[in-house]
């Protein structure tokens, strides 16, 4: 101690005093730093153990009442934070940026893709993505096509609906696009009233919803049977058929495009009967506008 304060100049000496305490030394410094010694790796407690049974310990003895119990638990949350999320999707197919609109629609589409809904759900995301379909208004024609993004995944988590919805909801939505596909409303080039923006956008969904329909018409479905051999849904794509082949005649490139893709996923439920029955009344009649 004495050769460390031997080497202070007198004022460092002088403000020591003055303060009462005198430098000290550098190990000792550091010791009272150091942390405490970890514990040592075989100083592991051992589980308690119960004398009246053999030495086994307690936590062997659980009946597996608990394991249960926290599955159930984990269950509920997780139903929880995916009801929260729907919930959020749903209402983010509203908002007003066309990206957030765009992500909403996709995480719909894997939504529906991997649960079935109730059914009063199902009509609820009918009606969201139906109404998304049909108002919005973002469309790119910098490209060689038209392409709506928004309304185009909107339409495939439709079709997406489709192959999971009760069948009795399946006319209905079929019913809806071919409004939408022959509405005559609005001016042509206009912005959200556009009757082209509205006639795309339903025939780019109608592709998507009834290549699903045509899918678990074949394949079958748990959640009921698709039958399009006869009944309301036979007519309702008969006549959704007929207005986009009515659509085949539109002045516009981007409309007859997608009306001819329509016609292509529909070809599986043209040997329907009463598809072909529906869809030669509407065209025959040269009434298909007044059919929609």
């Amino acid at each position: 101690a004495a050769d460390a304060e031997s080497r202070l100049s007198a004022r460092e000496r002088n403000r020591l005093r003055r303060l009462g305490k005198k430098p000290a030394p550098i190990a000792i410094r550091l010791a009272a730093t150091l942390p405490a010694a970890p514990a040592a790796a075989d100083a592991v407690a051992a589980p308690p153990v119960s004398s009246d049974a053999g030495g086994v310990p307690v936590a062997a003895q659980s009946d597996g009442g608990g394991a249960e119990g926290a599955e159930e638990a984990a269950t509920r949350l997780l139903c929880d934070a995916l009801r929260d999320v729907t919930m959020e999707v749903r209402n983010r197919l509203f908002a007003d940026q066309w990206e957030h609109r765009h992500g909403a629609a996709a995480a719909a589409r894997v939504l529906l893709l991997d649960e079935c809904p109730h059914p009063q759900e199902s009509e609820d995301w009918a009606a969201r993505l139906l109404s998304l379909i049909a108002l919005d208004r973002f469309v790119d024609y910098s490209g060689a096509r038209a392409v709506a993004p928004v309304a185009a995944v909107a339409g495939q988590a439709l079709g997406a609906l489709c192959s999971v919805a009760p069948a009795t909801l399946l006319p209905e939505v079929v019913c809806r696009l071919r409004l939408l596909v022959a509405w005559q409303g609005g001016d042509r080039h206009g912005g959200g009233g556009s009757r082209l923006r509205v006639c795309h956008a339903a025939l780019v969904a109608a592709q998507w919803s009834i290549a699903a329909i045509c899918v678990r018409a074949d394949t079958g479905n748990h959640t009921g049977e698709v039958d399009i051999s006869s009944g309301q849904l036979a007519a309702e794509l008969g006549l959704l058929l007929a207005a986009c082949t009515h659509a085949l005649s539109d002045s516009d490139g981007d409309a007859v495009a997608a009306a001819a893709d329509v016609l292509r996923a529909a070809y599986p439920s043209v040997r329907s009967p009463s598809v072909r029955t529906a869809y030669a009344g509407t065209v025959g009649g040269g009434a298909v506008g007044e059919a929609a």
